[in-house]
């Protein structure tokens, strides 16, 4: 039987793509996904039957959910200099962003429009989402480093996505694995080129995800590195199954079905 789950999905590093494959794998049970992170701080889970929810998924406050729910907690992590340019473009891309839509990468990063736009895994994982824009600190980091490994059941990262299909397989029962890239940056992501100014500003709001990501990374190649055989046997069946998923996503969307 397939483990009911928590997903701390992470703006810009795979979530979405994780969010259709959770709601596969849990076809015809209840779900809980929330799509901002005030949502979940504010939502009356009194009104929940608890029990019979099986996933819990989204931009949510992990703390809040960990305390209302006794689910495993699984998320993954993203080279934070790729993950700030890819939440830059995609806000660009929201109607309720019209105002600051734009914005150059160095006008946000300076004004501080977005505030998750600071260090947002560390954000993210030491649970302080709402501290004011470049105000998140080293005891943020300690506090995020300490819960990858004491609430987080299961990590990845993004750059070894399929192996954290893998990893969510067995740590939940999921006997297939497969998915389809959803949200991805339509546009050429090569024609932002940010100068040496711009550098220097993501460099200052990526510092501390930076030193939580290099952690999280060393901890998942380590493990691969450890299980090589395995890894790459699933791998392959993992592919095997995109195959077919990619071919009836592709076949349905000619005919105009959802």
């Amino acid at each position: 039987m397939k483990k009911p789950v928590f997903f701390l999905h992470i703006p810009k590093t795979g979530g979405t793509t994780m969010r259709v494959v959770l709601t596969n794998q849990y076809r015809f049970t209840t779900q809980l996904d929330f799509d901002n992170l005030q949502t979940s701080l504010e939502y009356d889970y009194t009104t929940l039957q608890k029990k019979k929810i099986k996933v819990v998924k989204g931009h949510a406050h992990l703390q809040t959910i960990q305390k209302e729910f006794n689910l495993p907690t699984i998320s993954v992590l993203r080279q934070p200099r790729e993950r700030l340019i890819s939440h830059y473009l995609y806000v660009r891309t929201l109607k309720e962003n019209a105002d600051i839509a734009g914005m150059s990468l160095k006008e946000m990063l300076h004004e501080g429009v977005v505030q998750t736009m600071d260090n947002c895994m560390v954000r993210y994982f030491c649970g302080r989402t709402d501290k004011p824009y470049g105000a998140v600190g080293q005891e943020d980091l300690e506090e995020a480093l300490e819960n990858l490994y004491t609430r987080i059941d299961l990590f990845g990262v993004l750059e070894h996505f399929d192996e954290f299909m893998v990893d969510c397989s067995k740590l939940l029962n999921w006997k297939r694995v497969y998915y389809f890239k959803e949200n991805a940056f339509k546009g050429n992501k090569n024609l932002l080129v940010p100068d040496e100014e711009t550098e220097k500003l993501i460099a200052r709001y990526t510092r501390f995800g930076c030193q939580l990501y290099a952690v999280a990374r060393a901890e998942v190649e380590q493990r691969i590195a450890d299980n090589a055989d395995f890894y790459e046997s699933e791998k392959a069946r993992i592919k095997r199954w995109n195959r077919v998923y990619s071919t009836f996503k592709q076949t349905k969307r000619i005919f105009g079905l959802k």
